[in-house]
């Protein structure tokens, strides 16, 4: 099983290999709950990486894409603090697992939820996703709800993660859904669409008591 996963390297940009070596355990911790068949190298290994994440520290020499033989993706983490850093390296590794997802990057398929099938690449355009802005009644705050989306628990925290990183706010995964704070059901409706799913604006907000 090993063998078979894909595998990607941090290199920090200025030498600082003790962040590299949190990204990439922290990049483990998040493939096995999504479970797709990548995986970040934690220490020297003859095989060459599939993909490789320069993280931008401090400008200045330090190697560049060209220094190595396979895709480079960069992370400019210039200017942060390191605990800044790693929240960002965190929020860039949410974003990631949703493209690996969404690319098919699993290591099994996943099992029928409640007589359904789960989503892959080239089906989550045919789920029936819905996006209502409820009012919960607790003293007029407003939720973003989205239904309707075939995917697992880890897929739906992966997703939450993602959509309350582009709307700036918190949000919660409940009973197959996802709810995010506030009113932000353009915003939500934008992401899922890049992300290729049909989705729908449904209702006006309802009131419940």
């Amino acid at each position: 099983m090993t063998d078979e996963l894909k595998k990607v390297r941090f290199v920090s940009g200025c030498g600082d290999s003790n962040l590299a070596a949190s990204a990439a355990e922290r990049f483990n911790v998040e493939a096995d709950k999504a479970q797709v068949n990548w995986e970040a190298l934690t220490e020297e290994s003859e095989r060459a990486p599939d993909l490789v994440i320069l993280l931008l520290q401090a400008e200045g020499p330090g190697p560049g894409p060209a220094s190595f033989s396979c895709p480079v993706d960069k992370w400019d983490l210039k200017g942060h603090s390191e605990e800044a850093a790693l929240a960002l390296i965190d929020s860039n590794i949410a974003s990631m697992m949703i493209r690996l997802i969404m690319q098919g990057g699993r290591r099994k398929p996943l099992a029928p939820a409640s007589g359904g099938t789960a989503s892959s690449s080239s089906e989550k355009g045919k789920d029936k996703v819905r996006v209502m802005l409820e009012s919960k009644g607790r003293r007029g705050k407003q939720v973003t709800c989205i239904s309707g989306l075939s995917l697992t628990l880890a897929e739906l925290d992966s997703l939450a993660s993602r959509l309350k990183q582009s709307c700036g706010t918190g949000g919660t995964v409940k009973d197959g859904r996802i709810e995010i704070q506030g009113d932000n059901c353009d915003r939500v409706l934008s992401v899922l669409a890049e992300l290729g799913y049909n989705a729908k604006r449904a209702g006006a907000p309802s009131k419940r008591r």
